[in-house]
């Protein structure tokens, strides 16, 4: 597998933010992918951490991944963890864009930056 590839579609998990894992997506992540994505996602929150989901390097991501980032709002709001996307600081880059146009991004907390996203995420008390 040439690096191209397996940059293509990578997940990063960092634990290294105290009570919150940083989930973070490198370029394209569609259907194939967007089960594993969400076992990943559905666990986190049963472990006692927020979420942040970093889209911040995502090039595109599908419908397959938006239902899987929905389930896993959906969960973590079940279990008093909060779940923040990071979008970057470019609006106008293709997954704050396709958040937009699908009308989901009113259903996300959302920040520009990791540690902006970060310090949201710490101001919800998970139940442990």
């Amino acid at each position: 597998m040439t690096r191209a590839a397996w940059e293509r579609n990578r997940i990063d998990i960092d634990f290294g933010e105290p009570g919150v894992a940083v989930v973070a997506l490198h370029g394209e992540h569609e259907t194939h992918g967007a089960l594993t994505l969400e076992r990943r996602l559905l666990e986190l929150p049963r472990r006692g951490r927020s979420l942040v989901v970093d889209l911040s390097a995502a090039t595109f991501v599908d419908s397959a991944v938006l239902g899987a980032l929905l389930r896993a709002r959906a969960r973590a709001d079940q279990v008093g963890a909060a779940l923040v996307l990071v979008l970057g600081e470019d609006s106008g880059r293709a997954i704050p864009r396709i958040l937009r146009i699908t009308g989901l991004l009113r259903k996300f907390e959302t920040a520009q930056t990791r540690a902006e996203a970060v310090a949201a995420a710490r101001r919800t008390t998970v139940a442990a």
